[in-house]
This record gives C-alpha cells, structure tokens and sequence, in this order.
C-alpha cells in the first residue's frame, strides 16, 4: 500500500476569518512552516520525506522542539539526510505554500478532516487518530495500523473509540 501525505493546518483549522495561513508566508505562525517544510522534503524522495517526517513529529511530541522555527526544522533536516540549501529554497517558493493551502483545502471538503493525523483508507473512509506515541516496536505499528483499517473500512458504524 501506498501512503499518499498530506499537510493539514491545524492554524487553519482554528481561524474562521477567512484568512488562510499558507497566503502569508511573511506572517509567523505556530504550525505552518513545518507544513511547507514537509511539502519541500517531498521533493527530496520518499525515504528522505520519511526520515524527515518522523524526525519533525519527534522532535515536537517528544523532545518539545519549536518546529515553527526555521533554524530548528534545517537543524531536524540535516540530521534527516535532507539537502538543507535545497530545502530552505523549496520553502521559499510560492508553489510550496499553494500546496499546503491545496491539501488543506482537500482535506476538509472532501474528507470533512478537522485534526491531524487524519488516515483516508480505500473508499474514502477518513479517520482522525490521537495517539500519546508511536508504538516503538514495528510489529506493534503493524497491528495498530490493521486495528484502524478494519474499523475504518470494515466496522464504518463505529464513529468514535474514546478513553477517559
């Protein structure tokens, strides 16, 4: 299976005003510029992307790093095997933000996103999932990743699983 990523800003998501995030690349936002970095890595090949993708939501959900901070994505990126010069060019590009704004827009028209990750499986089954962490061990990715494509494609008359 393929996995297609998507950015989704939850900025965005939150601004009612008719203001759109990824249209002011001068203003500073909490989120979006990783957005536009994680569509700049695209460039760079999917095992770069990939490395890069879980470098950033480490060093936001575990190490608290500002991702919203150009100095410390390029830090994250280098680490990644990414071509930092060639990063930071693809976030100055006009077309790298109109992307984000594409995929954000995407995600809520057609898929009613509101959070991320959103998981869109065949047939258009999206689901939001909150996790505290990534499982550590691969064969327990696997399974939770099996868990959510039956229930998102299998079982569609379970809305939602919620802890307390």
């Amino acid at each position: 299976m393929t996995i297609h990523w998507k950015t989704h800003s939850l900025e965005q998501e939150d601004n009612d005003s008719g203001y759109s995030v990824w249209e002011h690349p001068e203003d500073q936002t909490h989120g979006v510029l990783a957005l536009v970095a994680a569509k700049a890595a695209q460039n760079q090949g999917d095992l770069l992307f990939g490395s890069f993708h879980l470098a950033v939501f480490r060093a936001r959900h575990e190490d608290h790093k500002n991702i919203a901070d150009k100095k410390v994505l390029a830090e994250i990126a280098d680490k990644a095997g990414l071509d930092v010069p060639r990063l930071e060019k693809d976030m100055g590009r006009p077309e790298t933000w109109k992307a984000v704004g594409q995929d954000h827009t995407e995600s809520v028209e057609k898929y009613d996103a509101f959070g991320v990750p959103t998981v869109v499986f065949p047939g258009n089954s999206a689901v939001f999932i909150k996790l505290d962490a990534l499982p550590g061990d691969f064969d327990e990715r696997i399974s939770l990743y099996r868990f959510i494509l039956d229930m998102a494609v299998s079982k569609p008359y379970v809305h939602e699983l919620k802890r307390s």
